[in-house]
């Protein structure tokens, strides 16, 4: 398992570094602090998408009537672009009157009602969301959400930069260390913070663009980010 990982993180390279040091002088004892961070490529591995699913009715019992249908249709013609049996999952939003579209403040109307249901979908192929959105659209659903790309390796790639971060962090604090006439000393302290920007975000409209004007394209990467702070004792 570890030489497959190993591998992968051959072909996708880190493509991002970062790194400070500074002198803490204003403890008794002086300090160094360091801090690294290195930010890899990962190519997803599985995707989530939200389907609004929504149904109106000149009353409350009508209006979830409706919604219900609905959300059957659309189940139904998800179903073949599912993972397994949890990869779809139903939230009821619950009933609420119809907004008044009249325009007119005091104006009358017959108040209706709209009932709405989520459903979150996990396709089994990165490659789906474009079927499946149809699909869902056909079969009822009122709208859909941008497609959440995730890696299932982000936790194990991370737990890998984290010790390349280290070794970075330590070098650069002994060079600091060697500039100012002494060494380090003793590890006072480690921090570390972590970071997954998932497809999904601003890069998605870019993707969607591309997918839309130039044809079908890769999923957007997931950049994961493991950052690490270390202090150690200066000795002059």
């Amino acid at each position: 398992m570890r030489n497959d990982l190993v591998a992968v993180l051959v072909m996708l390279p880190t493509v991002a570094f970062g790194q400070s040091a500074r002198l803490e002088s204003a403890d008794p004892e002086p300090r160094i602090v360091s801090t690294a961070t290195r930010t890899t490529r990962i190519a997803p591995d599985r995707v989530t998408l939200y389907l609004m699913i929504e149904g109106s009715g000149e009353s409350p019992a009508e209006a979830s009537q409706r919604a219900s249908q609905k959300l059957q249709a659309v189940t139904g013609a998800v179903q073949q672009f599912a993972s397994g049996r949890d990869a779809i999952n139903t939230v009821p939003y619950g009933v609420s009157p119809a907004q008044n579209l009249q325009g007119y403040p005091g104006s009358s109307s017959q108040t209706s009602f709209v009932a709405r249901y989520a459903i979150r979908v996990q396709p089994s192929r990165v490659d789906q969301t474009t079927a499946l959105t149809a699909a869902a659209i056909a079969a009822g659903a009122s709208a859909s959400s941008p497609p959440l790309f995730e890696a299932n390796s982000a936790d194990s790639v991370r737990r890998l930069r984290y010790a390349e971060a280290l070794s970075q962090a330590r070098r650069d604090a002994e060079t600091i260390a060697a500039a100012l006439g002494g060494h380090l000393g003793a590890v006072l302290e480690v921090s570390s913070t972590a970071g997954s920007n998932q497809g999904g975000n601003s890069g998605y409209f870019g993707f969607m663009n591309r997918y839309e004007f130039a044809g079908p394209v890769q999923p957007p990467d997931v950049m994961v980010t493991a950052t690490v702070t270390v202090r150690y004792r200066f000795i002059p």
